[in-house]
């Protein structure tokens, strides 16, 4: 088990400094400060560059209610290059959000197998290309077996 510690003002200051409010420096004490009230979950996860619950809504509903494969791997490309997502982390939001769907057996076991060999085959060296195609394929898998179950 890794124990880390830290102050509270180091942590802060990563927050603030990632949410891009400057913080004083030697060649610059008195920095323009941009006022926030508060940090917001939203601050927190750019902080960590962890996809948002929203970004994974968006992914999960485009995969299970868009058909169309190219619609499908366009969205996903254009979130994760707008919002610095990694793959990984899809992966690992993604079945977390999948496997509380309300679905039947077949299809939770068909996407969470899938999504974990998506995701060892990325952590081998997959590219990350084929992998989101991989991974596209998987949930669109588990939804048409979930059709054929009916």
């Amino acid at each position: 088990m890794l124990v880390v510690r830290s102050t509270p003002d180091y942590l802060l200051s990563t927050i603030l400094t990632r949410a891009g409010i400057p913080l004083p420096t030697k060649s610059n004490p008195n920095p323009k400060r941009v006022p926030t009230d508060t940090i917001t979950n939203t601050t927190i996860y750019d902080c960590i560059a962890a996809p948002h619950p929203s970004d994974i809504t968006a992914i999960m509903d485009t995969l299970i209610g868009n058909p169309d494969v190219t619609s499908c791997l366009n969205t996903i490309n254009t979130l994760k290059a707008n919002r610095g997502l990694a793959l990984a982390d899809i992966l690992t939001a993604l079945a977390e959000q999948l496997s509380e769907k309300n679905v039947p057996a077949q299809t939770r076991i068909t996407w969470l197998e899938g999504l974990a060999e998506v995701e060892w085959r990325l952590s081998g060296g997959g590219g990350e290309t084929v992998q989101t195609g991989a991974m596209v394929g998987v949930v669109r898998g588990g939804c048409e077996v979930m059709q054929n179950s009916r």
